[in-house]
């Protein structure tokens, strides 16, 4: 059943779905190769929805409505993510049938959802310790393993829930569709093992002592959530497939370059949350840069960081971002089936709606135009050894 007639609540949520998202759209589904983009989208989101009004007759989940009241589930959450999913899969499932498309766009948005929904819960009502316990039950989900659900009643409770079985639905489409012996199966299980531990190790920056620049790129880094990403993609498709090894490296490749570019993109937020990260009492990668390179100064108590910083942290964004490109490079002389073009277009677009946030807050023209260019300076070439 379409749930229309009760959407119309969570349909007046707007935030974040404005000018910019939508010339974004406009400009990304003109892109050769992604025709019918569009109404592959409306059709994912509207799936979706009819997913979360289903999980909230779970007697033991929180429902969509109320998730959405507080803050926890917010609809740009899952329109943004299929804009990037289909932005993502379409190169990669361009020859699939489109069922089994929807299915992963479907599997991809309800992952993303579930993780950031839970990171939400964690931040409003969990010690650290609690947040590790409840990444651990989602993760076992994610995976497949024993399902621990909440049963204890309680609201937080029941939100973790929702995320829960957001997350089952992510698992059901990989156990229906893929090949659980396969090479890209095996990889999912061992990335969502490092996205998780890259997860409980970014805890750590609410404590600025314990870290710095290097150390956030070489490990706190790993929470970026750009292999599981498309790994999902690369399951579908070796269960589809006969795949030669050619193709099984490229996707490896390709993997390695979405990583990057996802911790690229860390990098990016980072600098847009830079002024609401300092006063929750968290140093993040734009801090540490400046710290490191002495751009940073104390001003009535309160750490303050010279405007460089930010263009500088973009930069280094910019470094993981080059280097993810490379890898792709590497893959695009190795297989015919997936289109890397189309891939290497659609990191771009990712590139910016990653920035979106700050370049509004930009009344330079000049900074603007620096920022949407890719380059990398000297000042962050030297982090190079720690990506």
């Amino acid at each position: 059943m379409n749930p229309r007639q009760d959407f119309w609540d969570l349909s007046q949520d707007r935030e974040g779905l404005g000018g910019v998202y939508k010339l974004l759209g406009k400009i990304s589904w003109r892109k050769k190769g992604f025709e019918g983009a569009y109404g592959l989208a409306r059709e994912t989101v509207s799936r979706f929805e009819e997913m979360l009004y289903e999980i909230s007759k779970d007697s033991r989940c929180m429902h969509i409505r109320e998730l959405n009241k507080k803050r926890l589930l917010k609809r740009k959450h899952y329109v943004y993510a299929t804009y990037l999913a289909v932005l993502s899969s379409v190169p990669i499932l361009r020859d699939v049938p489109k069922e089994v498309l929807l299915d992963t766009l479907v599997a991809k948005v309800a992952m993303i959802t579930s993780i950031k929904t839970l990171d939400n819960i964690n931040d409003l009502w969990h010690t650290d310790e609690e947040a590790k316990s409840s990444l651990n039950r989602q993760l076992n989900i994610f995976l497949g393993r024993e399902k621990s659900f909440r049963e204890d009643d309680t609201e937080v409770g029941m939100a973790e829930n929702f995320t829960y079985r957001l997350a089952e639905i992510t698992y059901d489409v990989l156990k229906r569709r893929t090949n659980s012996k396969g090479r890209m199966f095996q990889k999912y299980l061992q990335d969502f093992e490092k996205y998780i531990k890259g997860q409980t190790d970014s805890m750590l920056q609410k404590k600025a002592e314990s870290l710095d620049i290097r150390k956030f790129l070489k490990e706190v880094n790993e929470k970026g959530v750009g292999n599981v990403w498309i790994d999902i993609d690369f399951c579908i498709l070796e269960g589809l497939m006969n795949l030669s090894e050619d193709e099984l490296k490229s996707m490896e490749l390709i993997g390695k370059c979405i990583d990057l570019v996802f911790k690229g993109c860390n990098v990016y937020d980072d600098v847009a949350d830079l002024e609401e990260d300092l006063k929750s009492g968290i140093y993040n990668s734009v801090v540490y840069l400046a710290m490191d390179k002495g751009w940073h100064y104390m001003e009535k108590d309160r750490l303050k960081l010279l405007n460089k910083a930010k263009i500088e942290a973009v930069r280094l964004g910019d470094l993981l971002f080059l280097k993810g490109l490379r890898h792709l490079e590497e893959a695009k002389r190795l297989t015919k089936i997936i289109d890397t073009e189309g891939i290497k277009y659609g990191l771009k677009i990712l590139r910016i709606f990653s920035m979106r946030k700050w370049l509004t807050r930009v009344k330079n023209p000049l900074t603007i135009a620096s920022a949407v260019m890719v380059k990398v300076t000297p000042s962050v070439t030297v982090y190079s050894e720690y990506i």
